[in-house]
């Protein structure tokens, strides 16, 4: 799964969860870890990434160096989860999992 690193939205407001990251944990249930695939490394930020749908935007976790390289298209981990960007519930019932085919 290929998503493409979006500049942050820095003037958007933050759901309940204090926190992109924080949204991330709440809804993916996961540690922590790069979404790039090959990566693994510890995440320490929250990346805004598009995939299919220019208008549909999701966070995914990564390390500072990847997050930093705004506009590239990176190839995802199998075990990356996307989870929406939202306000109100948070997304609790559009988390969508990629597995490989």
């Amino acid at each position: 799964m290929v998503a493409k690193n979006i500049e942050d939205i820095q003037e958007s407001p933050i759901c309940r969860c204090g926190s992109w990251l924080n949204h991330w944990v709440r809804l993916s249930g996961r540690e922590l870890s790069c979404a790039v695939s090959g990566c693994g490394r510890d995440a320490t930020e929250d990346t805004h990434v598009i995939v299919d749908n220019p208008d549909d935007l999701f966070i995914v976790p990564m390390r500072k160096y990847h997050h930093d390289q705004h506009g590239k298209e990176f190839e995802l981990s199998f075990l990356a989860k996307l989870v929406p960007v939202s306000y109100g519930n948070c997304g609790q019932d559009r988390v969508k999992p990629f597995y490989l085919k």
